[in-house]
């Protein structure tokens, strides 16, 4: 039998006010959007890719592996992969919902602001040039690279965060080191 999919790429929003399931779940349209009573569910990969168009999840997607790809992604319902979560947008991403991940990769056209309620254990690579902004409920290591051309901000509150591979991205005039002054003979 095959995984269930949903694909309309003639520019129409795909709309899930219920529940799909499966092993493999796909769904492809112009914009995607979980509503607030939907939820996607997939044993091994759950793949939402929106044709140009957005992504919005006010319900629950959960799968193994999440593979989201649209202009922008936003995330005020909840998102659980339990291995990888890969995000990637020509725009911005803003989640606001929840967020849990074993792995966070992907990347932002602007900016990518995960600002709810997260527990991710490890970012791995992942490109916003405008700005990152990362709050974590858990401890996080950051394996990345990550790279920005912009701030990146990442709080843990009281959890533990590992710096296992930074990236680049410009420092902020007050951390930079001040000019060693040499004195006059």
């Amino acid at each position: 039998m095959p995984p269930p999919s949903r694909s309309d790429t003639t520019g129409f929003t795909l709309t899930v006010p219920g529940s799909i399931a499966g092993a493999s779940v796909a769904l492809t349209g112009g914009s995607v959007t979980v509503s607030g009573t939907g939820t996607v569910a997939a044993t091994g990969t759950a793949t939402l890719a929106a044709a140009g168009g957005t992504i919005s999840d006010a319900g629950l997607v959960s799968a193994t592996n999440a593979v989201l790809s649209a202009a922008s992604i936003s995330i005020a319902g909840t998102l659980v992969a339990t291995a990888t979560a890969s995000l990637a947008a020509t725009g911005a991403i803003t989640e606001t919902g929840v967020l849990n991940a074993a792995l966070l990769t992907g990347s932002a056209g602007t900016t990518a602001s995960f600002t709810g309620t997260n527990a991710i254990a490890t970012l791995g690579a992942f490109n916003a040039p405008v700005s990152l902004t990362l709050v974590n409920a858990a401890d996080l290591a950051i394996a990345g690279p990550v790279t920005s051309g912009g701030p990146v901000s990442v709080s843990t509150g009281v959890f533990a965060l590992t710096l296992a591979r930074l990236g680049s991205w410009p420092i902020p005039p007050p951390c930079r080191p001040a000019p060693s002054a040499s004195a006059a003979p």
